[in-house]
């Protein structure tokens, strides 16, 4: 498939000096809510892959003014750049380390240098994180960095180690019908098999790296596959992430919500599928690639269009036969995020 033209008309509006704003009111930028790094961060992803060093050159900022002494970062930040919070939480650590590491070849060598200083603050940081999804974040920046020969930066131990604590928390938490993390299957699911997907491609061939790496990968993954993939009733097969109806995820023994659909879910499962397909050259998981992103062009359970072409932006939900009418960073940031990944694996 051909995928779309990125139109960054959305992002250029919801992006200022200080750096890309939070959220919409329908298409509407709200300086009222400020902004956050988690943004930035996804922000200075696609920025620096597109080669547009003016909009790169904020959010790295952005990242240089997040870090407090310690390393870590603040995350919230209100109408006028302050800070909301003493320390952001460790999720948004993992999706800096993840975006540096994502767009570190992609910059200039003065701009590799201020990457690399805000990493030697982080580093100590890093072997100590212990929620899932800071984990695989990180293990997706750490990878990255490895490929482009910067390997102080993120070295085989450091990559292997916290692919090994995910393995620990897949099997400790999995039963025979639930071959998950954890209880409950919540947000960006999809970034946790790929990060065990993408270790197992940065150690193998340089560490002593088991295959339990891509055998688990490949496995959560499979079984987060079922969960979300159904067939419709004229014999199409669309992806339905999993949803936050009424502020509730699918846990373990419940039921699965349907709705809200959240764009950056689905974007984070057609960047999974892609390393799946690069890395074991299944022409499956390129299909589930290419037809989990239409769900942005309208293969979806509702059969709408959550991609405005003209505008850049996307809805932020997929509700029961309607769209949530906001269109804030997150869900605009996720498909450039996933065309981008699918271009890889098409040209």
């Amino acid at each position: 498939m051909k995928t779309p033209e990125i139109n960054l008309k959305g992002l250029e509006d919801m992006t200022d000096k200080f750096g890309m704003l939070q959220f919409a009111n329908g298409s509407e930028p709200d300086r009222s809510k400020g902004y956050t790094l988690d943004d930035n961060a996804r922000a200075l992803i696609v920025a620096s892959q597109l080669g547009r060093e003016d909009l790169a050159d904020i959010y790295l900022k952005f990242i240089q003014n997040a870090q407090i002494v310690d390393g870590r970062f603040v995350n919230v930040f209100n109408r006028d750049g302050k800070p909301t919070e003493e320390l952001g939480s460790e999720d948004s650590f993992g999706r800096t380390i993840w975006a540096l590491g994502e767009s570190y070849k992609f910059l200039d060598e003065e701009r590799k240098r201020i990457m690399e200083g805000i990493l030697e603050k982080a580093k100590p940081r890093i072997e100590n994180l212990e929620p899932i999804r800071s984990k695989a974040f990180t293990i997706l920046g750490l990878t990255k960095l490895n490929q482009t020969g910067n390997r102080d930066m993120g070295p085989y131990w450091l990559i292997n180690n916290l692919a090994c604590s995910l393995v620990n928390d897949l099997d400790r938490e999995s039963t025979p019908d639930w071959r998950w993390f954890e209880d409950t299957l919540t947000y960006e699911n999809a970034r946790l098999p790929q990060a065990l997907i993408r270790a197992y491609q940065a150690t193998k061939n340089d560490w002593r790296s088991e295959d339990i790496l891509i055998e688990r990968g490949l496995e959560s993954l499979a079984f987060l596959s079922k969960v979300m993939w159904e067939t419709k009733e004229d014999g199409q097969r669309i992806i339905i992430p999993v949803g936050n109806n009424k502020g509730g995820w699918y846990k373990k023994g419940g039921r699965r919500p349907k709705y809200d659909q959240q764009p950056v879910d689905v974007g984070a499962a057609v960047e999974c599928y892609v390393d799946a397909y690069l890395v074991t050259g299944r022409e499956e998981y390129l299909q589930m690639a290419e037809d989990g992103f239409e769900w942005f062009t309208g293969r979806n359970s509702e059969d709408l269009e959550m991609y405005d072409h003209k505008t850049g932006r996307v809805y932020d939900g997929l509700e029961q036969g309607s769209r949530n009418q906001n269109k804030g960073a997150e869900a605009l940031l996720s498909f450039p995020m996933a065309a981008l990944r699918l271009a890889e694996a098409t040209t």
